[in-house]
């Protein structure tokens, strides 16, 4: 319900949206996958769950009316491998699913293995059943049926002895690197820790560590590159690139450290690099352990005072091509309104996507006090004449705004960030995050739905 209540400025992820990660694999090779063994025994030799979940599969079929819950299973296991095919196979078809323009549709591939290992325990479980009644029905001798039964078990365990020993194997690999990383956590994540806590005393501010794309692949913490390892200890910061629906999905993506204008736009205050590498724009060494330097860029926070010099006109479908012409053609004090479809529009006419000159700063921020548990900001600005107030953070309608106590309109800035409009003066402008509240209304509407059915098939009973 949020995905579809929030869809409008939601990201749909344009450089993803038209490969097999969103629109699905398609039937052919998800039912290559699935009969050759691969969807439940990837490169395991013998299939033992698949074995075991087709014995569940005709389990369900033989027993359609016996057996509701293996019904059900088999129910959920075909609808989410129907729905793992995507617009890969259906095409159009598939904008009947709701939030359909927000779905990977290659993780209903959870749905099917959910099911279909309950329904390999299913079918195991006929197994075992049908074996000891054939053993019963063979001979009446208790002896010869321990001795059969012997043989049965023995006969399983071996079948089942593959998939057993790889995840032993698995747990093996896992312990062994779990061990390294521990060691690593203890020696250069210590070295990490002062500039961690110096992050988190001082704040104001973002950390940028690389990206995927680049040198922030190698720099590591034991296995982990530094730039995940931070979200461990709970540092804010950007450029971890995964699948979400952030407008500002894409925009991170295309950062460049090496443009002076970018670093306000996502409040990347701190750098963290490794030992021998300049700082790639203008900032202060703070400190050095090992191979982990921490900079800081100053005059950069979470809230800035741009001057908006154009506007814009976009939307999910092409919101990344858009962020490439915005980040190569700002510069600094400057930003752009944006015209998307369904929120007010911005003062600023639409007009040429060239900025012009960067002016100077309309004012000065006097102070920031942001707290990201609750989410909200407080911040004193003066301002000179006319400007905007630009919060970094991702544009969303539930970010709420105050100046001098009385409420105000948000508008979306460039890439899609967060601005008010100011007049001259000192002003103290608060932001309130309230995200989707009516998660008590939808249990309570689940709840009164279950108890519906409950009644409806008691009375059909």
């Amino acid at each position: 319900m949020p995905i579809v209540a929030y869809a409008n400025t939601s990201t749909t992820n344009q450089f993803l949206a038209g490969t097999p990660y969103v629109k699905g694999y398609g039937a052919h090779q998800v039912l290559a996958w699935l009969f050759t063994g691969q969807v439940f025994d990837a490169r395991r030799k013998v299939p033992v769950i698949s074995v075991f979940v087709l014995a569940g599969v005709l389990l369900a079929i033989a027993c359609w009316q016996r057996a509701p819950v293996v019904r059900a299973l088999l129910a959920m296991f075909v609808a989410s491998l129907l729905l793992t095919f995507g617009p890969t196979t259906w095409g159009a078809l598939a904008d009947i699913v709701p939030a359909h323009a927000d779905l990977y549709f290659r993780r209903f591939q959870m749905g099917a293995q959910l099911a279909g290992i309950y329904l390999a325990g299913a079918g195991a479980a006929w197994a075992a059943d049908t074996a000891y009644r054939l053993v019963r029905t063979f001979t009446a001798s208790r002896r010869w049926q321990r001795v059969l039964l012997g043989c049965v078990a023995v006969g399983a365990g071996g079948w089942v002895w593959p998939a057993f020993s790889e995840i032993a194997h698995y747990d093996r690999s896992d312990a062994e690197v779990s061990a390294v990383q521990r060691q690593e956590d203890a020696t250069e994540g210590r070295m990490l820790a002062p500039l961690v806590s110096y992050i988190k005393a001082h704040g104001q501010g973002r950390v940028y560590a690389g990206l995927s794309s680049n040198w922030g692949s190698t720099f590591r913490v034991g296995y982990v590159p530094v730039f995940k390892y931070l979200l461990s200890q709970g540092v804010d910061e950007m450029t971890y690139v995964v699948p979400s629906l952030s407008l500002m999905l894409d925009a991170e993506a295309d950062f460049d450290e090496d443009n002076p204008a970018d670093y306000p736009l996502f409040a990347v205050r701190y750098l963290i690099l490794p030992a021998g590498m300049p700082a790639p724009v203008p900032a202060q060494e703070v400190m050095a352990r090992g191979n982990y330097v921490l900079w800081q860029v100053p005059s950069v926070g979470y809230v800035s005072l741009v001057q908006v010099t154009g506007s814009i006109t976009d939307d999910r479908a092409d919101i990344a091509s858009t962020f490439l012409v915005f980040l190569d053609e700002i510069g600094p004090h400057q930003d752009w309104a944006v015209h998307w479809p369904g929120l007010p529009a911005p003062a600023e006419p639409a007009g040429s996507l060239a900025p012009g000159p960067s002016p100077p700063a309309p004012g000065v921020v006097d102070s920031v006090q942001p707290d990201l548990v609750a989410g909200s900001l407080r911040t004193t600005v003066t301002l000179d004449r006319p400007g905007t107030l630009l919060l970094s953070v991702a544009y969303d309608p539930d970010w709420h705004a105050s100046v001098d106590g009385r409420p105000v309109q948000t508008e979306m800035l460039a890439p899609a960030l967060l601005g008010i409009d100011l007049g001259p003066g000192r002003h103290v402008v608060v932001f309130r995050y309230k995200g989707f509240v009516w998660y008590p209304e939808l249990w309570a509407l689940g709840a009164l739905g279950l108890v519906g059915l409950a009644v409806a098939g008691h009375k059909r009973r």
